[in-house]
């Protein structure tokens, strides 16, 4: 069994999902598709990491929420060139 204390429970000292979540969505929306990619990315390199540990669901799972996370990086970026002129004025 590998050290998982590199996984926390709080964000920047913050445990409360709802703050974190808040503080997410409060972000300008042309930032949530660098955030969607940022997490695509960790995700993907958390992922290899089980593979070479012969953790393949694990694996599996992670490669999954990445591709989630190019999904929504992809909708948030529509969502900008939607919402970017109302921002604007």
């Amino acid at each position: 069994m590998s050290n998982c204390s590199e996984h926390k429970k709080e964000v920047l000292g913050e445990s409360d999902m709802k703050v974190i979540a808040a503080a997410i969505c409060d972000l300008h929306y042309e930032s949530l598709p660098e955030l969607f990619e940022e997490l695509r990315l960790k995700f993907i390199a958390d992922g290899k990491k089980d593979y070479d540990m012969g953790h393949f669901s694990l694996n599996a799972y992670l490669n999954w929420i990445a591709a989630d996370m190019a999904g929504a990086k992809i909708r948030a970026e529509l969502f900008w060139q939607i919402s970017k002129p109302f921002m604007e004025t």
